[in-house]
């Protein structure tokens, strides 16, 4: 059993693909359309689908529930059924596929782009048939959507009278004020093997550590994943972000960088040294993670130029 925090669409849309046989379930309270209709993608016309919601009247009054995944799953041949007080997910293809975890099918629930809820999805390696005894238990007790339960649902919800809105929450919120970070770690594809190994020093290891944090990354396993997560996480920091937002298309030089990272930072009692050390990792956490080509960097590499590629 695999725990799993991101990329949790890709994920599920490969866990589907990877099957030519097998009914496909997809068990999730809040659906929204446009997210099934991407996942559809992944699915040929032939495949057998049954989709399980949840059309509670709150839910349908408050809009986080939809009743136009009616008319997609039936031009798709898909069965859609409702149990309103549904509130397990899981997304599987017997007999083989099976994720379960907190991820609604939604884009906050599985995408990645920002704004994004924090989901966790377990991947069962080996469904037993227990486990697929749970999952049948919740078909079973969820009811067929017809032509005519679709059509008193629509009547009903168009009879009511909207909610009326809600006050302010913004009094309750406590505001965070994100302190200015940059990563000391100076080359982020050695943090991996530096965090694996015995052999590292301990001040290595706790800069990594600390970095990591700032990133609400995890140490994984998988090398490949591991980098995937750093640069989702490195480039969407607001103070790397600041950065990078007002790089343009003529050359900046080494010192230009420095002067805006001094600037994000003049709140801070952060030396001069340090700053330094923040621009040099800088220049080198871009390289490596930067797989759009979003930037580029001057020749030679001694004068440390760097400007937004341009299109």
């Amino acid at each position: 059993m695999t725990l799993i925090s991101s990329e949790l669409f890709e994920l599920i849309s490969e866990g589907i693909s990877s099957t030519e046989h097998g009914r496909i379930l997809l068990i999730s309270p809040y659906i929204t359309t446009s997210t099934l209709i991407e996942l559809a993608k992944q699915i040929p016309d032939e495949r057998h689908v049954v989709v399980v919601t949840s059309w509670d009247e709150m839910n349908l009054l408050q809009g986080s529930s939809n009743l136009d995944l009616y008319p997609f799953c039936d031009s798709r041949g898909w069965g859609l059924k409702i149990l309103n007080n549904l509130h397990a997910k899981a997304y599987a293809v017997e007999p083989g596929v099976l994720f379960i975890g907190s991820a609604n099918l939604t884009r906050r629930g599985l995408m990645d782009m920002e704004p994004t809820n924090h989901e966790l999805l377990y991947k069962i390696d080996e469904p037993s048939r227990e486990d697929w005894y749970q999952i049948e238990e919740i078909v079973t007790k969820s009811r067929t959507v017809t032509e005519d339960l679709f059509s008193q649902y629509t009547n009903w919800l168009a009879e009511q009278q909207e909610l009326p809105a809600l006050p302010p929450i913004s009094p309750f919120v406590e505001v965070v004020h994100q302190r200015a970070w940059m990563p000391l770690t100076f080359s982020p594809s050695d943090m991996w093997p530096l965090l694996q190994s015995k052999h590292s020093t301990k001040q290595l290891v706790q800069v990594a550590q600390t970095d990591l944090e700032h990133l609400s990354v995890l140490l994984s396993s998988n090398q490949d994943q591991f980098m995937k997560d750093i640069a989702r996480q490195y480039f969407s920091h607001p103070t790397v972000k600041s950065i990078c937002d007002q790089i343009g298309n003529e050359w900046m030089r080494f010192g230009a960088i420095k002067q805006i990272v001094s600037d994000l930072f003049h709140e801070t009692d952060t030396d001069r040294d340090t700053i330094t050390q923040y621009v040099q990792a800088f220049y080198r956490w871009v390289e490596e993670l930067d797989q759009e080509e979003t930037f580029e960097f001057g020749i030679p590499r001694h004068s440390q130029l760097i400007r937004r590629r341009q299109t």
